[in-house]
């Protein structure tokens, strides 16, 4: 087999490299289609069932972190193995253009490079500028995703700003059409309201992104733009001159005194008295000139701070609904973004008012106006808004607009709904929320009809991963390796203050004194999977993936074993094979399918885990050696089919979480016939039922029989056998008592030297039945562990082999 880089006809290398085998197979698996749904309708075990899901679209201006990496592990994982059960899987590409982030780093690339601010600019002349960098730049992150072994369809890749794609007219249509429909439905209104008003960003931001803190009292936080950290929760008391009145002030309490350009009046209880004499009098503003309203209302506290509180409309919902109650005016706040979905609303210029209209298109809006007005449409003067929609909105239709919405055809019949979401935890409200209601509200249809929700990853001591703290771990510097020198020269190259640099640099010498050693994607993908993702946060410890690595390494030696003993030009006979091994390999199975469609990802490499190390690797191996070495050719074709079978189905049990090793690996077995898959990834998943129907039962005399599993020759079943070997186990320890009573009663050891006890004692604890007792007392316990499946004789060999 020759993929693009790698000849598979030359001898395996002698040990396991991950740069070496990661090397060349994504663009081969790409090129021959294996990651469309095509491709696996044709296939002989080919399914009608269909699973489809969308990744969460990253931003357009990220980078992997570990919370990617972890998404991308379990859905390619789950993506995987139902490619291989025959399954039509369609995995949807795409990314976010990230309005606020991606504006941002423009912003800041014009400054930096010619001194430039967007307002400089017209807003046409910026946004080429967005896109320009966006062609530049915005496609490291499919890289790196492929770097991540992702099996997406990236003929179908879709980005939230497109304007059209092959058969479909393009996500922005997508978008433009859902606010026409929300607005006609009366869901999408323009008004006068509250917004979350971001000074650094310049921008009004959703309520989702707005993290609320209760302070108990005098904390000091970082604030962007500010050279030093500042002071929250404290008390201030400033006075207000009372109009016409030059002698007397009001002073009021708040901890927020840099709000005071906005405010509007200033709030009393009227029942407190000291300000009854206050009561319908203004107050002025020192710096605008506004002349204050002094106002009462019960629900000013009179025993906080000086019992009088600045009302301040714009700056907190509290303030806003009284304003509104007291008929204060409201500031209102316009979102300065220019990167994003225009809204498709124009405003028309009418004598005496202003008249809005939506439309799809700038023509729609004008036939609207027209038909309003009962004016010709040449005299209608359109002006769009200027604002932008918030990124979540197109986001929220990723489900059904990457597929092609609105047209009901294609990719959207026949793969929407999804078959699942799923994402990280701290998504639910921000992305999964707007997709259900959007989703039913647009196409009648819930999005998907599963949600699987995983666990946040943090450092190995349990922190928030922070630039700041060093503790940022780049999934590429885990599979690539990196020094602690790289680790520090991309520190000094950041965005971070002197002082913040320094502590994190710290933070990295504590943490990778070595550096990251190179633990490859596979290792990665496997480590993630092996935590119980769905239940508390994942503290990930980068021993932990080379521990993962080490696996690799175990499971390319044992391939290279079973090469070895194969031979060249070895072919696949019809032959009976060892029993034990092949039990064990049918539970494996029978348990990954279980697991996987539980979800339960970490009991699946648990179980794949624990198969190649402890059952093929530490014992089965071991055991065939002096086999090998044998000249008893009928039981070496025999354990030479055994090798094979066990390499064979082993590999695809761990192909989902390893792809690139075990692709290099698999493509190196002999092959049955010619009709063999071409990739282990659309080669067939092993099931319980297909290895008991087609492997070992074909004519009842295997060692497991009937249709179903069976206990067939050679098995037996614990709970039957549990009682005898208890009383086998007792009858074994009578008759040792028996005999050392005996010898002791016979005078036995004044008799004879002691050299000859001790060769006598040697001999009986080495005897049968010694030998046996230790035999059942191993039997017992792995019977009372709680595993209750059938075991053969082949066990009995493998105990032996331990306790020798």
């Amino acid at each position: 087999m020759l993929g693009l880089f790698l000849d598979t006809s030359v001898p395996l290398p002698a040990s396991y490299s991950p740069r070496y085998v990661e090397a060349a197979w994504y663009g081969w698996w790409e090129k021959e289609g294996f990651f469309k749904p095509e491709y696996q309708s044709r296939q002989p075990h080919g399914k009608p069932e269909i699973f489809s899901l969308c990744i969460p679209p990253p931003n357009v201006t990220g980078s992997l972190h570990l919370g990617h990496a972890l998404t991308v592990a379990i859905e390619d994982s789950l993506v995987r193995w139902c490619r291989m059960q025959g399954f039509q899987v369609l995995w949807v590409p795409g990314s976010d253009h990230a309005g606020i982030a991606t504006q941002a780093v423009v912003e800041r690339k014009l400054w930096k490079e010619r001194g430039t601010l967007r307002q400089d600019l017209t807003r046409g002349e910026f946004l080429a500028e967005v896109w320009k960098w966006k062609e530049e730049k915005g496609d490291e992150i499919f890289r790196q995703l492929k770097a991540l072994g992702a099996s997406l369809d990236w003929d179908r890749l879709c980005f939230t700003m497109d304007d059209s794609w092959v058969l479909s007219p393009g996500f922005s249509a997508a978008v433009a059409e859902a606010f026409m429909r929300l607005h006609e439905d009366g869901l999408v209104y323009r008004d006068r309201r509250l917004v979350n008003w971001s000074c650094a960003l310049r921008s009004a931001i959703s309520d989702v992104e707005v993290e609320t803190r209760q302070l108990q009292g005098r904390t000091v936080l970082p604030v962007p733009g500010c050279p030093a950290p500042v002071p929250f929760g404290v008390m201030f008391t400033f006075a207000y001159k009372v109009d016409g009145q030059e002698d007397e002030e009001l002073p009021v309490a708040t901890t927020r005194p840099e709000t005071m350009l906005g405010d509007m009046a200033v709030a009393v209880h009227p029942d407190d008295p000291q300000f009854t004499h206050l009561h319908g009098k203004r107050l002025q503003h020192p710096f605008t000139g506004r002349l204050l309203a002094i106002i009462t209302d019960p629900l000013v506290e009179r025993d906080l701070g000086t019992g009088a509180v600045k009302v301040t409309p714009a700056h907190s919902h509290a303030d806003y609904e009284l304003g509104k109650h007291h008929g204060l005016p409201s500031a209102l706040l316009y979102c300065s973004l220019w990167w994003g979905h225009q809204i498709p609303a124009y405003q028309v210029s009418v004598s005496g008012d202003a008249l809005w209209v939506v439309g799809r298109t700038e023509a729609e809006a004008r036939r609207k106006a027209s038909g309003i007005l009962k004016k010709p449409e040449e005299e209608m003067e359109l002006v769009r808004d200027a604002d932008v929609l918030d990124t979540w909105f197109s986001s929220a239709l990723f489900p059904f607009a990457a597929l092609g919405w609105p047209r009901k055809v294609g990719d959207l019949q026949e793969f929407y709904p999804n078959s699942l979401l799923e994402t990280g935890s701290d998504l639910l409200f921000f992305w999964v929320a707007r997709m259900v209601m959007l989703g039913e509200q647009l196409t009648g249809e819930l999005p998907f009809s599963q949600v699987f929700l995983h666990s946040l990853v943090r450092d190995a001591h349990g922190r928030k991963m922070s630039k700041s703290l060093g503790n940022v771990v780049d999934p590429l510097d885990v599979i690539h390796g990196a020094s602690l020198q790289d680790l520090q020269g991309r520190l000094r190259d950041g965005n971070l203050d002197p002082q913040e640099v320094a502590i994190a640099m710290e933070g990295q010498r504590r943490d990778f004194p070595q550096g990251i050693p190179e633990c490859g994607t596979d290792a990665l993908r496997f480590a993630l999977c092996s935590h119980r993702v769905q239940g508390d946060d994942i503290n990930l410890d980068v021993a932990t993936v080379l521990s993962s690595r080490h696996f690799c390494n175990k499971v390319w030696n044992a391939v290279r074993f079973t090469l070895g003993a194969l031979g060249e030009g070895f072919v696949c006979p019809s032959s009976p094979m060892d029993r034990w091994i092949l039990s064990r390999l049918y539970h494996t199975a029978a348990d990954c399918g279980q697991r996987f469609g539980e979800y339960e990802l970490h009991l699946v490499t648990s179980t794949v885990h624990h198969f190649w190390l402890h059952n093929f690797c530490d014992v089965y191996l071991e055991s065939v050696k002096p086999v090998l070495q044998s000249r008893d050719q009928s039981r070496i074709l025999q354990t030479r089919q055994t090798l094979l079978s066990c390499a064979d189905l082993g590999l695809r049990l761990l192909s989902p979480f390893m792809p690139y090793l075990t692709e290099e690996l698999w493509q190196r077995l002999p092959k049955p016939d010619a009709d063999s898959a071409p990739s282990i990834c659309v080669a067939g998943y092993p099931s319980a039922g297909q290895l008991v129907g087609e492997l070992w039962a074909p004519n009842g005399k295997g060692w497991l029989s009937g249709e179903g599993v069976g206990l067939g020759p050679g098995l037996v079943d614990p709970e039957a056998e549990l009682p005898r070997l208890a009383a086998r186990k007792k009858k074994l320890e009578r008759q040792i008592l028996e005999l050392t009573a005996r010898t002791q009663a016979s005078g036995y050891q004044e008799k004879v030297s002691p050299r000859a006890q001790a060769e006598r004692q040697q001999k009986v604890m080495g005897g049968s039945g010694w030998w046996g007792l230790c035999l059942v007392e191993m039997l017992l316990k792995y019977l009372f562990s709680g595993v209750k499946k059938p075991f053969s004789c082949i066990h009995i060999f493998t105990f032996f082999i331990i306790i020798l």
